[in-house]
Order: C-alpha cells, then structure tokens, then sequence
C-alpha cells in the first residue's frame, strides 16, 4: 500500500536517522523508459532511499508518461514516489491528472509553479485558465482530494531569484520570500524540499527563518551532485547558487 511521504520521514527522523531520496527526469521514449526503470529498481534496492522523485516537464501536455513510470516505480520496485506537479496546463487539466494519479495509487505530489524556459527573457507566464503561483496549485489539490495526497512544495534558502531587488537579495526580499513560502505550507504543504545548494550555513540560516517566520514542518535539503562542469555551471549561474 502506497504510504504518505511524509509518515515515513516522520517515521526515520524519530529514529534519529536521515532521510535519503533521489531525483529523476522522465524518460522521453520507450527505450528510455525501459532503461531508467531498471535504473531506478537497481537504485531502490541497492541504495534503499526513503523515497524517490519524478519531475514534471514543461514540455508534458498531459501526465501519461509521467504516471507510466511513477505508477510503475512504485507497484513494481515498492518505492514511494513523489510526483512534482506544476502550473504549465489549465485547472481541467490538471484536476484530470491528479484523478488519474490517485486512481493509480500515487499518494505524493511536490506542487510546484514551475520553472520558465532557461535564458527565456518573457520569464514565466500562466496559461488560460491556469494558475499563477504555486499556492493556487496546493490549494486546489486540497479542495478537490482532501487529505488524501501528501503535499510537498518548494523552498529556497538563497531566495527565490524572481524576489531579488538587486544583485543578491536584500533582507526585505528574504522576508517576501519567506512569507509565499509559508502561505503554501499554510494551504495545506505536508513538508518542504529546498532548491539546491552548496553553501551549509546558508540552509542553516534558511533553517532558522523558517522555524522565526512559524513553519514547523520537516525541510528536505537538496542538492545537486557535480556530474558535469558545463551542468554544473548552467544551473548554478542561472539559480544564482552561491558556491564556497
């Protein structure tokens, strides 16, 4: 039986131990899919993560290949998968996706606005009859499935690059940051998972912001590791990451 992501993160930091999850990008054609399954059963069953994610593409006009490997990841390899889901398509759409979700037994949404096309100057935009922010999106999943979905969302510890007012944020820019971040775990967020980065004490600081700012819900840190210099240079500069 599918559990709620955030039972079993509950469940392993009483046990006084770290959470450990790993990050996937849909494959994109048949071979693909065949190929990053047995990585991701070869992973669950050597690495043991607490749980796993599957990203969502701004390219997807529906979620069939998306729950196709989720779906399978989790009835096959006995994995818990959280499945990020963003504001590229409209309300219908998406309330279509997540009945299909909970049909196939998925329990864990990170809920996301998403991210505009790297280097696109016309920045982000919603779509007719779509959401803006991501809180929108946190609240819908609510309205129309209850408790039933474990809920994830997004954070930053460098600050949202859309918040800065110059070239690093100021502390004004911090603090609006914050308070959309707890608008969403005040919607109906389950746990938060952080955009990736490399300075330590920069996610200790965040860390305490939130628990000031009255967000008491567990903080996923992620990172990203270094595969490549040219990968590691694009995200980087283009997330503004501060790197020691």
């Amino acid at each position: 039986v599918p559990s709620k992501i955030i039972d079993l993160i509950n469940k392993v930091h009483a046990a006084g131990c770290p959470t450990v999850s790993f990050e996937f990008f849909p494959a994109r054609t048949d071979a693909g899919v065949t190929n990053q399954l047995a990585l991701m059963e070869e992973m669950a069953w050597t690495l043991r993560p607490t749980f796993v994610t599957l990203t969502w593409s701004s390219k997807f006009t529906n979620g069939d290949l998306w729950l196709r490997i989720g779906s399978t990841a989790q009835a096959l390899f006995g994995i818990d998968v959280l499945m990020h889901l963003t504001c590229h398509l409209p309300r219908e759409e998406l309330k279509k996706i997540l009945a299909d979700a909970r049909a196939a037994g998925i329990r864990n949404i990170l809920a996301l606005r998403g991210d505009p096309i790297i280097n696109d100057e016309k920045g982000w935009k919603p779509v007719d009859g779509g959401f803006s922010h991501a809180v929108d999106l946190v609240r819908f999943i609510r309205e129309e499935h209850g408790d039933f979905f474990c809920i994830a969302v997004a954070a930053y510890p460098e600050v949202h690059t859309e918040c800065w007012d110059g070239d690093s944020p100021s502390p004004l820019a911090a603090d609006l940051d914050m308070k959309y971040l707890k608008e969403k775990v005040d919607a109906g967020a389950d746990f938060i998972i952080t955009q990736l980065f490399y300075d330590i004490g920069t996610f200790v600081d965040f860390s305490n912001r939130c628990v000031k700012a009255g967000i008491s819900c567990p903080i996923i840190p992620g990172y990203m590791p270094v595969q490549s210099y040219g990968g590691f240079t694009k995200f980087t500069s283009w997330l503004k990451t501060r790197v020691p």
